[in-house]
């Protein structure tokens, strides 16, 4: 349990810029917004039975929680300046993972890997899984109560941020 906890707070330290070492871009706040504004859009369209929860911005990133009943998924939304920092950034969180299985994706942004819980938190707490990709600069790192929840998301918002 102790590794998982360690696995999900390394994704999400990971996900934050600011903690990363990249320098972000000057115009940060208004592309996340834009980036943001675009994803929360979509969700609320695709995944009417989701309702965002006060959503948090801390410093160069952008945090959405998402809640349906006992589903919940959170969405952290952040930009490099090239899609090659995105790239290195996306390899950081994946090689940060110990006490998990990391299996690449297909189909979904330039790169994507999802990251599933140990056998022991799923049966203690039921499936977790996280999935991080990359679309252009864009870094979004997604952490849900299920495999298939953030499969789901992640197309939803990978199929957004492509019609540009």
């Amino acid at each position: 349990m102790i590794k998982q906890i360690a696995v999900v707070a390394a994704l999400l330290l990971l996900s934050t810029p600011v903690l990363s070492g990249y320098k972000w871009s000057t115009t940060q706040a208004r592309d996340d917004e834009s980036h943001a504004g675009k994803i929360e859009r979509a969700l609320k369209t695709k995944e009417p039975k989701f309702k965002l929860q006060p959503r948090v911005t801390g410093g160069k990133a952008i945090k959405q929680q998402w809640r349906s009943g006992n589903e919940i998924a959170t969405v952290n939304i952040t930009e490099a300046d090239s899609p090659e920092q995105a790239a290195e950034h996306l390899q950081m969180i994946v090689g940060s993972v110990s006490g998990g299985a990391v299996t690449k994706l297909e189909k979904i942004g330039h790169a994507a890997y999802i990251i599933k819980s140990s056998p022991q938190v799923i049966e203690k707490k039921g499936g977790r899984a996280s999935l991080a990709f990359t679309q252009g600069s864009v870094v979004i790192t997604i952490t849900a109560t299920s495999e298939q929840l953030a499969k789901r998301f992640a197309k939803h918002i990978d199929d957004d941020l492509k019609v540009k």
